[in-house]
């Protein structure tokens, strides 16, 4: 159950209203705001404003030992009227079966989309596409030798369960599970729907007892190495009225700016939904666009404390204060870097040459970052095992920043 943001932050200048809706989970009732180019707006908070964000944030998203070795594996085989055919394959045992079974119209979707579930300990676990595809099979797939190649330790093939996988690759999953630890599984709140219960499977991790550094906690040693004067700004009260947050976006706002009047900020994000680092980006905004100049990554299993990661970030930051920025830089000289760097996909070169070359203004690095909005990256008709899949737009962002600094 999501938790009540806490009082205090309530009383300050937004005034948010909460309500509970028939599941007793706290939202937040407020229209979502965005600026003239649709993009969503963000609200700045103080420390404590950003602390309760992140409790808002963490508490949607839970927690629970999943044992794979009890699994039942149910794959979506066709929808029929009223419900939707599976074959149940049991991982204990390996035997299986195939079954009819009535959902609700919104369901059968749902399951359809996915393709598959794991029902463990009377919870259906609904896979997202990465984990269907990429973590379980991190967790699962052991070495093998392959002596024939002479090639040393290699990977068992991966596993992705979709509608067309024989028995016989379920099978072999299963066998996979059976030897597999207890892992975590992070999932959204529970659902019901015709006695059965749901949750949506969006990250596994290892049963580890280490403690876990947040984006939150960081930027709290920043807030006190900084004079106590640092604000926050985030979206993320606007996007939760739309999807779940998977991640948690915020910047830090330093109260100087650059010689040049250009300000610097701090940008984190952070998830508790796997096993991905924490990512600090360091960013100029000129012109209302942002452009990181440096970035790092944080483990959330180091073994720094919070103020000496935050020493780091120190030291990274005074170096973009300080940085000659070209912003001279040409179209040219723009063009040429992306297509020797191979910045763009294939099929999109010949359109980002064009659109870098009918520029006609004295800041090609704005057009530069433009052409992002263009849909360049976007890839049609293709799967990726990973949702993080960008088509190639942050390698390109963190060139660009790059090409800034002499």
């Amino acid at each position: 159950m999501r938790t009540k943001i806490q009082s205090n932050y309530m009383r300050q200048r937004h005034k948010l209203r909460c309500f509970f809706d028939e599941t007793k989970n706290i939202h937040i009732k407020c229209e979502t705001k965005t600026n003239k180019k649709g993009e969503i707006n963000l609200r700045t908070f103080n420390m404590e404003g950003l602390k309760d964000l992140w409790e808002d944030y963490s508490s949607a998203i839970k927690s629970t030992k999943i044992d794979f070795k009890k699994a039942k594996i149910y794959q979506a085989k066709e929808i029929k009227t009223g419900g939707l055919e599976m074959l149940v394959t049991s991982v204990s045992t390996g035997k299986q079966e195939t079954i009819f079974e009535q959902l609700p119209d919104k369901m059968c979707y749902i399951i359809n989309k996915s393709e598959c579930f794991y029902e463990i300990d009377g919870i259906r676990y609904i896979p997202s596409r990465e984990v269907n595809s990429r973590t379980l099979n991190d967790y699962s797939r052991k070495n093998i030798v392959d002596d024939c190649m002479n090639k040393g330790k290699t990977k068992e093939p991966p596993i992705t369960v979709n509608h067309f996988s024989s028995p016989d690759t379920l099978k072999t999953l299963a066998g996979r599970l059976r030897r597999t630890d207890e892992l975590i599984g992070i999932h959204y709140k529970l659902v019901r729907a015709r006695k059965k219960v749901y949750a949506r499977l969006v990250g596994l991790k290892s049963m580890n007892g280490e403690n876990q550094i947040s984006a939150v906690e960081i930027a709290g040693c920043l807030y006190n190495k900084c004079g106590r004067s640092m604000l926050f700004e985030s979206a993320y009260l606007e996007q939760i009225k739309r999807q779940p947050a998977l991640s948690f976006t915020f910047r830090c706002k330093p109260a100087r700016l650059r010689s040049d009047g250009i300000p610097v900020c701090i940008l984190f994000q952070d998830t508790l939904s796997g096993r991905k680092s924490m990512r600090v980006d360091f960013a100029v905004k000129i012109d209302n666009r942002l452009y990181i100049l440096d970035s790092m990554e944080v483990n959330h299993r180091t073994k720094m404390s919070g103020d000496e990661i935050a020493d780091n970030i120190i030291k990274r930051f005074e170096v973009c204060y300080t940085a000659d920025l070209n912003l001279n830089i040409t179209a040219n000289d723009i063009i040429k870097n992306v297509l020797q760097k191979g910045l763009v996909p294939k099929k999109a070169e010949e359109r980002f040459v064009t659109y870098m070359s009918s520029i006609n203004t004295d800041t090609p690095i704005a057009m530069a970052s433009d052409v992002i909005k263009t849909g360049i990256f976007n890839i049609k008709n293709k799967k990726h095992t990973s949702s993080g899949y960008d088509g190639g737009k942050r390698r390109y962002e963190l060139e660009l920043g790059r090409a800034l600094i002499r």
